[in-house]
């Protein structure tokens, strides 16, 4: 569980909510994607954080080495 991993100075790992919550939304966020078929899951939850106010889509990249990924992401929320 995730909520159990501490960094090495003792602070809790954040969840993503968690950092869109703390950053000012003047400040964009970067989002690499690293393992491949995790963009599914990322859109959908980027789409619920969007949805509930959290962030709002002009603030996030979402970046990989994997291209078709991010061209379905980009198919499936085009803003």
């Amino acid at each position: 569980d995730l909520a159990s991993v501490r960094l090495n100075n003792g602070e809790p790992l954040l969840y993503l909510r968690e950092v869109f919550e703390l950053i000012p939304e003047s400040i964009g966020m970067n989002i690499e994607v690293k393992t491949l078929g995790a963009a599914p899951k990322l859109g959908a939850y980027l789409r619920r954080l969007i949805d509930t106010g959290v962030t709002r889509a002009h603030r996030v990249l979402v970046t990989s080495f994997d291209h078709r990924s991010i061209a379905d992401l980009a198919c499936q929320y085009p803003e």
